[in-house]
């Protein structure tokens, strides 16, 4: 389970039901995201997709609406071609659309020093030059003195 601060790694005891494996487990408050691979008894790696990873972004209770962060979360791990434990082939094209979505869901990440940086990450890799002009003008931003900062320099 991946989210806030922390990567938390489960065992989750599996049980067959006909054709279908079944297991349970809780996710922390702050969770944004679920990875699964498979191994043995052993602890050696028997799944994780054809290396693309098994996932899901968590929901709000509305079943629709990813949690905050959620595709941030996933576009991180798509960036650095990791998934708890696991690597992952990495896939800037699908991390640029998710983290796109995300910020399109909550405008309030615009400002989020973390989502800057992966997105900027992003569009240096994808040679996106439109999207690095926007970094560019971003940084300016964050780096010009707040109204605030002038006053206190001027006293």
């Amino acid at each position: 389970c991946m989210g806030g601060e922390e990567q938390i790694t489960l065992d989750i005891p599996l049980e067959k039901a006909g054709n279908t494996y079944i297991g349970s487990f809780t996710v922390s408050e702050d969770a944004k995201l679920v990875t699964f691979l498979f191994e043995d008894e052993y602890g050696e790696l028997k799944d994780n997709n054809g290396e693309k990873g098994y996932y899901t972004v968590l929901y709000e209770a509305d079943r629709k609406t990813p949690v905050p962060k959620a595709y941030y979360e996933l576009s991180g791990s798509l960036v650095f071609g990791y998934m708890g434990r696991v690597q992952i082939e990495s896939d800037m094209a699908r991390a640029q659309k998710l983290l796109k979505e995300e910020q399109s869901r909550n405008p309030e990440l615009k400002n989020d020093p973390d989502v800057f940086q992966l997105s900027a990450i992003i569009s240096f890799e994808q040679e996106d030059e439109e999207a690095l002009e926007g970094v560019k003008q971003k940084l300016k931003e964050f780096t010009k003195p707040k109204e605030d900062e002038k006053k206190l320099e001027a006293a």
